[in-house]
């Protein structure tokens, strides 16, 4: 049987709410750093006061009282008329259990049905590419950027209203 979780949306101006989001992102970066053989992810210099200046609308995914996932949406810095997925984590001990999926799901539910939705994933991040790609999102452009001497080949992905 799979764990049940709950979904609600996330107040990251909210200090109770920023410090353990804080944890939960710190832990996905880090494995996805190691996964991707690079030493030092922008998104791990992320601290908590920039999570509580950020403006995102997050919804986290709770498994009892731990905060085990969280997808954060802005407006896409390319089009305004597109929201960006801009974080999509999920903590490494409650991996393979749905829980990116079901945040995806809800993000489209509530605004993917009426607008675009995109995202940017590192090539290399294979299971992250698998779920935006099972809820429907295809690539439409790619670039490269240098990363602590190492070469890192992003892709946008976009997803249309259904």
């Amino acid at each position: 049987m799979s764990p049940a979780f709950a979904f609600t949306p996330l107040d990251a101006s909210d200090a109770a709410i920023a410090h353990p989001l804080h944890a939960l992102l710190q832990a996905a970066h880090a494995q996805e750093a190691a996964l991707l053989g690079v030493a030092d992810l922008p998104a791990l210099r992320r601290s908590v006061l920039d999570l509580q200046g950020a403006n995102d609308d997050w919804i986290g995914a709770w498994a009892g009282d731990a905060l085990v996932g969280a997808l954060a949406l802005h407006t896409d810095a390319d089009d305004e008329a597109v929201l960006a997925v801009g974080t999509l984590v999920t903590h490494p001990e409650h991996q393979r259990q749905g829980v990116a999926s079901l945040l995806l799901h809800a993000a489209v539910v509530s605004q993917g049905r009426r607008l675009p939705l995109s995202a940017q994933v590192l090539e290399g991040n294979a299971p992250a590419l698998a779920v935006f790609r099972a809820a429907g999102f295809k690539p439409v452009r790619q670039w490269v950027e240098s990363q602590g001497g190492r070469r890192l080949r992003w892709l946008k992905l976009l997803r249309l209203p259904a």
